[in-house]
């Protein structure tokens, strides 16, 4: 967060997860804004499943292209189907990305 680029602020995807996660955080940088996304958990299902992540460098795509019920979602895709345009190496769907893993989190 003290990177020149977060200098006018910065998204959190995904976290704080807790309260105690949010108090701690806001403690050190000061909150402004908080914006709560709401998706069909369906619609969210598919996209989280289609995750791609990369074995060596970590960089993520998604394979899922969702535009349907006032949904547009693009995928982001590698140049070359499961390989990494990074580093090379090959991309996995991890265990927190398979739909059991996901549907108990939801």
């Amino acid at each position: 967060m003290k990177e020149p680029e977060s200098a006018k602020g910065a998204i959190l995807d995904g976290f704080p997860r807790t309260k105690g996660q949010m108090v701690a955080y806001d403690k050190v940088f000061p909150t402004h804004l908080v914006v709560n996304l709401t998706l069909r958990q369906d619609i969210l299902l598919e996209k989280l499943m289609a995750r791609r992540t990369c074995v060596k460098c970590g960089t993520g795509y998604n394979v899922c292209n969702i535009d349907r019920d006032g949904y547009h979602m693009e995928p982001l895709l590698p140049k070359k189907e499961g390989v990494c345009d990074n580093c090379g190496d090959k991309l996995v769907i991890r265990e927190d990305d398979r739909k059991s893993v996901i549907e108990s989190r939801m």
